[in-house]
């Protein structure tokens, strides 16, 4: 049960946090993703890395940071949504641009995440 309730916490905030960056960045929605997306996947690598493997978190604030906060946090519907929305408005080049652009920056980011987790 606190594993379930340390996903819930997790997701409320980083939830939370996805919106008040949608709110906060007043260009088209895409880019608030994308910025959600890499600043999640870029904390996913840290957390994995540096909390998991060198201080050994219990599970339970693992699964709040990792599956709660970083899940979220970041957004696959919303992805889908906004290149459905790009593709019926007949904007292939751009679409195609923003799903490779999201699914490189965010694995690019989790590698970050884990280089910076070993420098401390």
């Amino acid at each position: 049960m606190l594993k379930f309730i340390a996903v819930f916490i997790g997701g409320g905030l980083g939830s939370a946090l996805r919106y008040a960056a949608n709110c906060c960045i007043k260009t088209e929605a895409h880019h608030s993703t994308l910025l959600v997306n890499f600043i999640g996947s870029l904390i996913l690598g840290f957390v994995f890395y540096y909390f998991a493997q060198r201080l050994h978190l219990n599970e339970e604030v693992r699964l709040l940071l990792t599956v709660g906060f970083c899940g979220g946090l970041t957004t696959f519907s919303a992805f889908a949504h906004e290149n459905y929305l790009m593709l019926t408005q007949g904007e292939f080049f751009k679409a195609a641009l923003y799903i490779g652009a999201s699914v490189l920056v965010s694995i690019i980011a989790v590698f970050l995440g884990v280089l910076i987790a070993k420098q401390f």
